[in-house]
């Protein structure tokens, strides 16, 4: 977990409040970046409506419901409702800003290491440059979409916590979810090879950050 979440309740409102964590930057968040995502989202049923928010703080609605778990994939309902909801968000047109370049994202992680010498970051970087060096469009991706961060109200779904969201590879959030034999075109595998290194790897390095941040 990146943040503190409090439930704050008057009456009958209710909304969750997010207290950012302090070093942010560090771990490839983009407060700025996030806030401009949710505002292209805001429209979208599925998205709790943010309230407020700046680079401290995000307060957002309250969605009565369960986070998913890992067995809730195998439903068929469910994963069709978060396919309904990807495909929507695949279709806002944000070529207008900046992809993601997976290099420069890696190498902010990498940098922050005292010991960058491992094997793993070597491949990390190849794999980076293998995905920047690739023809593909940008979506809007969470980035960090697993079953905690989706919320089954019983008849809908709702994504939330957008903060690694970015203008990425449009198979990024169903190769995390779904994994990769979701696609079945077995001419994407070089790239599903290296979208899936680089989030194995960007899980080790945020672990690895996170642990750092709190030593110091």
């Amino acid at each position: 977990m990146t943040n503190d979440s409090f439930l704050v309740t008057c009456a009958d409102f209710k909304a969750v409040v997010r207290i950012n964590c302090g070093y942010s930057s560090n771990l490839g968040i983009n407060r700025c970046r996030e806030m401009k995502i949710q505002n292209l989202l805001k429209d979208k049923p599925f998205i709790p409506r943010v309230l407020h928010a700046n680079n401290e703080v995000q307060v957002r609605e309250f969605i009565s419901g369960r986070s998913l778990e890992l067995n809730d994939l195998a439903n068929a309902k469910i994963k069709k409702l978060i396919e309904i909801c990807l495909k929507d968000i695949s279709t806002i047109d944000v070529t207008k800003y900046d992809k993601k370049n997976y290099q420069a994202y890696m190498e902010n992680y990498v940098n922050q290491l005292e010991r960058p010498e491992s094997l793993y970051i070597e491949e990390t970087i190849r794999f980076a440059k293998l995905i920047d060096q690739a023809d593909w469009r940008p979506i809007i991706t969470h980035n960090d979409l697993v079953p905690e961060n989706i919320i089954y109200s019983g008849k809908q779904i709702y994504l939330i916590d957008w903060e690694y969201a970015d203008f990425a590879h449009p198979f990024s959030d169903k190769l995390r979810l779904f994994g990769r034999n979701h696609f079945c075109d077995q001419k994407k595998g070089d790239i599903l090879t290296a979208l899936q290194v680089i989030q194995d790897n960007t899980d080790k390095l945020w672990l690895e950050l996170r642990k750092k941040s709190y030593e110091h």
